[in-house]
């Protein structure tokens, strides 16, 4: 009996000792494993090479966009200003015209103000006075 026991006694060590060999293989195996998704996650170079790619597609764009925007601005000034020019010469020409017009009006003789009410082509004006 001392014999059986004896085996038995081994058995249960080297089953314990197996066990011991299994939780340490299981404990690499998880630390491989999360190494592996690790260095799976980060950004490999041809990732951050892409990124990098469209963002400087995004920045030209953006700038591009916006230096048209200035150059449409700028063409639109142009139209303002050329509008602005037109209005400036007709003000200086209805001025110089309402000059004419006042210095022929102050050059008339003052008869009567009823005279003041000239109708072009004598439309307005009655046979019966």
């Amino acid at each position: 009996m001392k014999k059986l026991l004896q085996t038995t006694r081994q058995r249960i060590d080297a089953l314990t000792a197996l066990q011991d060999v299994a939780l340490q293989q299981r404990e690499n195996v998880v630390q491989a494993g999360q190494s592996h998704a690790d260095n799976g996650s980060t950004q490999t170079a041809i990732q951050v090479s892409e990124k990098w790619a469209n963002l400087r597609a995004n920045d030209a764009f953006s700038r591009g966009k916006s230096l048209g925007y200035a150059n449409a601005c700028n063409d639109f000034l142009g139209m303002i200003d050329s509008i602005r020019g037109s209005i400036s010469s007709e003000a200086h020409n209805l001025e110089e015209l309402f000059s004419k017009m006042e210095s022929f009006a102050e050059s008339q003789p003052e008869d009567d103000d009823s005279k003041d009410d000239l109708v072009p082509l004598g439309l307005g004006e009655s046979s019966t006075d």
